[in-house]
């Protein structure tokens, strides 16, 4: 009974979560640090699907709305949708965000009036000699230590700026809880063994 349950904790690891990057430090006045909002990036195949997700009392708008580096030399990207409506204008590339410095792929919107609450796109990786092999692969930090930034607005002191993720991010857990459970059930099984011998 112990081998199984054992064994089931090797196997039923928790459901593959994705990878997400906290908008913690901006140069908005008075508010270098916060939950600005989260970057999430969910891989299927060789396609990312990356969603911004404004943090409570902030927005999303204007230009460089929501920036990502890329861990590719390659890749082709579409605009899926945006919330509470879509405003989007274009992709640009290589741009230059603010304080955080240059990212390969930004998303401009149409009207800076507009505030969003959350932009998805999708990246492709093209390059084929070096795959994407898990959604942490998708993104890569740029020359000034940031893999994701945003154009955001407060909505209690109505200032513009832009926010990036600092160095505290949040990886998904790839099966070492269900691995330190096990191994932990082993110990107990050998101290027992031990035990009865005696």
């Amino acid at each position: 009974m112990l081998i199984g349950a054992v064994c089931a904790a090797f196997t039923m690891q928790p459901a593959k979560a994705d990878f997400t990057s906290t908008l913690n430090v901006s140069n908005l006045p008075g508010q270098a640090t916060g939950n600005f909002g989260t970057v999430d990036v969910s891989l299927s195949g060789q396609t990312a699907t990356i969603t911004f997700t404004a943090g409570a009392g902030f927005f999303f708008g204007d230009g460089s709305s929501a920036a990502v580096n890329l861990n590719t030399t390659s890749f082709d990207e579409a605009f899926v949708s945006e919330s509470p409506s879509d405003n989007f204008d274009k992709f640009a590339f290589n741009q230059q965000v603010d304080g955080w410095g240059k990212f390969d792929l930004a998303v401009d919107q149409h009207d800076f009036s507009v505030h969003l609450t959350s932009i998805i796109f999708t990246v492709t990786n093209t390059d084929g000699a070096n795959p994407w092999a898990s959604d942490a692969d998708v993104l890569a930090f740029n020359k000034n230590g940031f893999d994701a930034a945003a154009h955001v607005f407060s909505t209690s002191s109505g200032k513009t700026g832009f926010a990036a993720e600092g160095t505290g991010v949040n990886t998904p857990d790839s099966g070492a809880t269900a691995i330190l459970l096990g191994l932990g059930l082993a110990g107990l099984s050998g101290l027992r063994a031990k035990f009865r011998r005696n």
